[in-house]
């Protein structure tokens, strides 16, 4: 039985009688739904004619009937598609649907009209591509206009596949064309996979894995040894070909795996080959569990028999639980036995809780039966909490009684908070207790904001209170807008007003963006302010970017000034990147304007490097070029260094900042260290130089030690060649500290002689101390 509300709201104050208010709103917003709910013609639940008689019952309506019909909606709430509108608009020309579209423009920009603006596209789209696509692009752009680009693009993918993706490669580069190559490249893959694996490269180098994967994952559908080969013929990226094989392996397997083992086996010896096997494996286990068990069983004993184990153990059907546990058994002891126990039980558990529950609990006293009783109920909490609450109140305390507790008490609270409670209370006070407060009151945030702050009220200052407040400010929001800022008062200043208000920001702007802008630019404390400025107006920019720069615009010069455009220039780098560079002029120089560069690099270099470092490269010289160019590099590097160090080429190297150099120093020394090096070694900078050497060496140094420390020893003598190579001699001696004593010789400097003989003579004596001790003797004796 449910409480009454607001006696029980009031019992709970007194339970709570400490620390400060977090909430205390009166009728829950649940109540209110449902009354618009039983109200005639409501919304949330249109009446339909039934289907017989529908087409017959909806009057004829002209164009002009129609848009004052769809006009009246909007302006009385959200509009619904409907099965008699359905029948309206089946009956629309693509003409139609422009005039349509145009005039009702206004509620179309609406952030509260999405179904509306897809609604009349996609119809559109599905008559007149070309012309709902220049419509779309003759909005403002924003991630809306984007949206609505998207929509309009996949009516026309499906009608003509061809056409669209031709007007897609015309597209400019950027983060639209990324989305629309994402949308197209399934659809081109099933039909043509050659032609879709050439369409990859047009993606920003951090979107083209998760491409090829699905489009060999089409391809090897078809003809798994065609999608092998064409793997093997492509120049791909490491990542790129992994993931690629992993996908032809996955779909081989469902159909010939032994075919698929037998590929695998030519493939060359390495993690590469391993990761494909594992995916072979893994996929035959699923639908030939038996086959694949025995198969497994058969391997020698190594790493790669214990992972094969615990992936067949892994895809087991769950209808056949006794004979994967059979299997599991026949593992030797060890983690991969645990492991394996573990996966199976939890996916029993997604048909047979109770029996899965029954079957950990008879594991053997361990880590192994901890982690199927968690794996278990963890599931189970979430389809029958009552159940799963009883089952994990019984377990010994630890990390699967508890996050099974706060799963299954999340769920009753939403019906039943007065049980909820109940339960917590009885717990005694700690870290446990303090996990069930906060897990109920995220959970009840979502529907009942006031009786979650109830719950929080108990909660310590901590992450668990953190993230209370966070859920509970997006449930005021969402549910009673207004009750917002009367609870916010209740929260203490500092960080956890901050996170409040930050969450508060966002979602408030999707409603009222100006006013919300506004109340953020008044706040006086400058954190709070820059949180909220920050949360309001990446939400209203992400919408409409001109309005919301132009209301920038408006503000005096100051610090309110610097954080709106910043806050601007992050939301717009996603989708337009040179308008939010044509911001970023606007601002005046300082830490604020630096770290909205910084934003905007990390997104322009991975959607499209090179126009960013042509657009970067027109602007006048001075600290702005400067530092939006550095801030390029330093993120191209993590992506593609040999590109990023041809663009720093470019930087004065007095202009070259050292988090740049750093950068490119660590990430291409691990994809590529002999090229690193010698990038290094060209720099004009004596300073940035050895900085690149020491951490390309390092790279070198944990990848292919000998390599590098012959290259490095074979250099003009000098102090950046030895710090390199005392830095690569460190390394080598963990492993072979006999061949790194070589090297040490070789250093002129006596400081970084000593540190690398130092390193190797320890390494050494842990094997042989007596020849590592007459080895530093005769070292010493030669000076």
């Amino acid at each position: 039985m449910k409480p009454n509300r607001p006696l029980f709201l009031a019992c709970l104050l007194a339970v709570f009688s400490g620390g400060y208010l977090l909430g205390h709103r009166g009728a829950p917003p649940r109540a209110a739904l449902e009354a618009a709910s039983a109200r005639p013609g409501s919304l949330l639940k249109p009446e339909v004619a039934p289907a017989g008689s529908l087409a017959a019952s909806v009057p004829e309506l002209s164009i002009d009937e129609i848009i004052a019909r769809l006009s009246g909606e909007c302006r009385r709430g959200v509009w619904r598609r409907t099965a008699q509108w359905d029948v309206i608009l089946a009956r629309l020309s693509p003409a139609d649907f422009g005039r349509l579209l145009e005039a009702l423009r206004e509620f179309v920009l609406s952030p509260l009209q999405d179904e509306l603006r897809r609604t009349l596209l996609a119809r559109w789209a599905e008559g007149d591509p070309r012309a709902a696509i220049d419509f779309a692009r003759s909005l403002p752009v924003s991630t809306l206009r984007d949206q609505l680009l998207l929509s309009a693009l996949q009516g026309w993918l499906h009608a003509d596949l061809a056409g669209a993706v031709s007007w897609i490669k015309e597209f400019p580069p950027g983060a639209v064309r990324a989305d629309a190559l994402r949308v197209a490249l399934p659809l081109l893959a099933a039909q043509n996979p050659r032609a879709a694996v050439h369409l990859v490269p047009l993606l920003p180098l951090a979107r083209r894995q998760d491409a090829y994967e699905s489009v060999f994952a089409a391809w090897a559908e078809k003809d798994p040894a065609d999608a092998a080969l064409a793997v093997a013929g492509l120049d791909l990226r490491p990542q790129d070909r992994r993931v690629a094989l992993g996908a032809v392996a996955r779909a081989w397997a469902m159909k010939e795996p032994r075919a698929a083992l037998a590929w695998v086996d030519s493939l060359p010896a390495g993690l590469e080959r391993n990761e494909v096997f594992g995916a072979v494996v893994n996929n035959w286990a699923a639908v030939a569990p038996r086959d694949a068990a025995e198969f497994v069983l058969a391997l020698p004993p190594g790493p790669l028999r214990g992972r094969a184990l615990v992936l067949t153990a892994s895809a087991w059907p769950v209808n056949d639980p006794d004979r994967a546990l059979d299997f599991i058994a026949k593992f030797p002891p060890g983690r991969d036995r645990d492991e394996a126990a573990g996966m199976v039980l939890g996916n029993l558990a997604n048909v047979d809780a109770s029996g899965a529950f029954e079957r950990a609990s008879a594991l053997p006293a361990g880590a192994a039966r901890a982690d199927a009783l968690k794996n278990v109920i963890l599931v189970w909490g979430s389809r029958e909490p009552e159940a799963a609450l009883a089952a994990a109140s019984a377990l010994p305390a630890g990390e699967a009684r508890l996050a099974t507790l706060g799963n299954a008490l999340g769920v009753i609270a939403r019906e039943d908070p007065e049980v909820a409670l109940d339960y917590v209370l009885s717990a005694a006070p700690g870290s446990e207790r303090n996990e069930l407060l906060r897990s109920v009151s995220v959970e009840l945030a979502r529907e009942d904001p006031a009786m979650a702050a109830v719950f929080a009220r108990a909660l310590p200052a901590g992450s668990g209170l953190r993230d209370a407040i966070g859920a509970i400010a997006y449930g005021y929001t969402r549910l009673d807008p207004s009750a917002a800022k009367e609870w916010l008062l209740t929260v203490p200043e500092g960080e956890l007003r901050e996170h409040a208000l930050a969450n508060l920001g966002e979602q408030r702007a999707r409603i009222d963006p100006e006013g919300t802008a506004s109340w953020a630019a008044s706040l006086a404390a400058p954190s709070e302010r820059r949180r909220a400025l920050q949360h309001s107006l990446s939400a209203w920019a992400a919408t409409d970017a001109p309005a919301a720069a132009a209301w920038a615009r408006r503000l005096p010069n100051g610090a309110a000034r610097q954080e709106a455009f910043a806050a601007i220039i992050e939301a717009k780098s996603y989708h337009d990147a040179p308008g939010a560079l044509a911001l970023a002029t606007e601002m005046s120089p300082g830490e604020t304007r630096d770290l909205a560069l910084q934003s905007l690099a990390n997104s322009w270099a991975r959607d499209d490097a090179p126009a960013a470092f042509a657009q970067v490269q027109a602007l006048p010289p001075g600290d702005l070029r400067t530092t939006l160019a550095n801030h390029l590099v330093t993120t191209l590097a993590e992506h593609s260094p040999g590109e990023a160090a041809a663009f720093a080429s470019a930087i004065p190297p007095e202009q070259l900042s050292p988090a740049a150099v750093g950068s490119l120093a660590d990430f291409w020394g691990r994809a590529d260290p002999a090229a690193a090096t010698a990038w290094a070694l060209r720099l004009p900078d004596p300073k940035a130089r050895a900085t690149a050497l020491t951490l390309t060496a390092e790279s070198w140094g944990r990848v292919d030690p000998a390599r590098a420390g012959a290259f490095l020893a074979g250099l003009p003598k000098g102090a950046d060649r030895d710090q390199a190579l005392g830095h690569v001699i460190s390394a080598y001696s963990v492993g072979h500290p006999k061949k790194a004593a070589e090297w040490v010789g070789k250093l002129d400097d006596p400081a970084a002689r000593a540190a690398a003989a130092d390193a190797v003579e320890r390494s050494w004596s842990r094997h042989d101390p007596a020849a590592a001790a007459a080895w530093r003797s005769a070292l010493r004796a030669r000076g």
